[in-house]
């Protein structure tokens, strides 16, 4: 089997150049343009996160991937895993799909 390419970058940022721009050009150099999505639904995997917890994907950097989906003509969505044995701050909360779409609804992110 023939080795993967790793790609990595870090939070340093030129003048004038945001992270979401470093992200747009790590995908593109991954070849994500390469993938046809055309007419096709693709699933971004994320966390949504939950009050206190700083440990998990931002939804403006799930928007970046979003919106190169939607260039190529893919119909982005987002999902979650739902498992009872993660870490959570609150273990009490966030136990179901519904759950998941309040804390998505809190956030106000739509694709």
């Amino acid at each position: 089997m023939e080795k993967s390419t790793v790609y990595f970058t870090d939070f340093r940022c030129p003048v004038g150049t945001s992270q979401l721009v470093k992200l747009k050009k790590l995908c593109v150099a991954a070849g994500i343009k390469d993938i046809d999505m055309d007419g096709k639904f693709v699933a971004i995997k994320m966390h949504f996160g939950e009050l206190g917890n700083l440990a998990f994907l931002r939804p403006n950097y799930a928007k970046v991937i979003a919106d190169l989906c939607k260039e190529q003509g893919g119909m982005p969505f987002l999902t979650v895993q739902i498992s009872t044995d993660s870490t959570r701050l609150q273990p009490d909360v966030r136990l179901s799909s519904v759950t998941d779409c309040v804390e998505q609804m809190k956030w106000k992110f739509l694709l």
